[in-house]
């Protein structure tokens, strides 16, 4: 081989970084791309790399990571809502009680109510110069 150390390095490091891309890919061929999968001409000679593979933990993409933002800030306010429509439900009075409508998620949202801390009752200011 008339080539340098340095050529030979990047070659070998192409071969091996191709090589777990490829039993990466290998692993979990989904949808259209499982059929038309074609293995790699080397892989069959590069298989004593195998048990020195390590598996990195998946990455997840900017977009991915946005839409679990917008996820946790849906589930935040949900979980929100339920507190307030349960606190709701239990003083309804008045002209409110005649026209409370309940929430179209309250059934659904039941499995929280044994999360619920209940917090000491609100005292107004006008309440407070009323008990002086």
């Amino acid at each position: 081989m008339n080539t340098s150390g340095e050529v030979c390095q990047r070659r070998w490091l192409a071969l091996r970084d191709r090589f777990g891309r490829e039993v990466r890919k290998a692993k979990v061929p989904s949808g259209c791309e499982a059929e038309f999968y074609k293995q790699w001409h080397l892989m069959e000679a590069m298989q004593f790399l195998k048990p020195h593979i390590v598996e990195s933990p998946p990455r997840v993409s900017l977009h991915s990571q946005s839409v679990l933002r917008v996820c946790q800030r849906r589930w935040l306010a949900l979980r929100d809502r339920f507190g307030r429509e349960v606190r709701k439900a239990k003083v309804p009075s008045g002209c409110e009680a005649e026209f409370y409508k309940q929430w179209h998620l309250m059934e659904a949202m039941q499995f929280l109510k044994p999360h619920i801390v209940e917090s000491p009752p609100r005292v107004s200011l006008h309440s407070q110069s009323v008990l002086r």
